[in-house]
């Protein structure tokens, strides 16, 4: 009988997908996930974040590179895995999510959906800012102006 080895976590990306080859051509992506916790001492209230390195493999870390950047929000199912060496004499040991199953739970938009998004929202910010001069003309009167770019 195998013994249970699962997590699930939802949380942020701290960087865009690093997408590599192994030599039999398989991808890897590489991420790192912040999760977030409130936790209470005494009356006040903090929050602790921890982050996690995920590996996906194969064709999802392919189609997912376009949505996977960072700020995005992802649920991650998987189980862990620890790698050990030994260099210089000393023992080393990291643990990590072997990813079978990530849903984006934001917008899942690419990275070009998000650039136009934010440009169309700042022509749009910026058609309907007015700048103002506040020193007076010769005559006492202010002059308004549009802001010339």
């Amino acid at each position: 009988m195998d013994d249970i080895n699962s997590v699930v976590i939802v949380g942020r990306l701290t960087r865009d997908v690093d997408l590599q080859y192994l030599a039999t051509g398989t991808a890897i992506g590489k991420l790192s996930v912040a999760v977030n916790r409130s936790i209470k001492n005494g009356d006040e209230w903090y929050e602790a974040s921890n982050f996690f390195d995920v590996s996906l493999f194969g064709k999802s870390a392919e189609s997912l590179k376009p949505y996977l950047l960072k700020g995005q929000q992802i649920a991650v199912q998987g189980y862990l895995k620890q790698d050990r060496w030994e260099k210089d004499g000393k023992n080393f040991s990291k643990v990590y999510i072997i990813a079978d199953t990530i849903r984006l739970v934001g917008s899942g938009k690419t990275r070009e959906q998000k650039e136009a998004e934010d440009h169309e929202a700042y022509k749009k910010g910026v058609q309907n800012v007015k700048s103002y001069q506040t020193a007076p003309t010769e005559q006492g009167e202010l002059i308004t102006e549009d802001i010339p770019f």
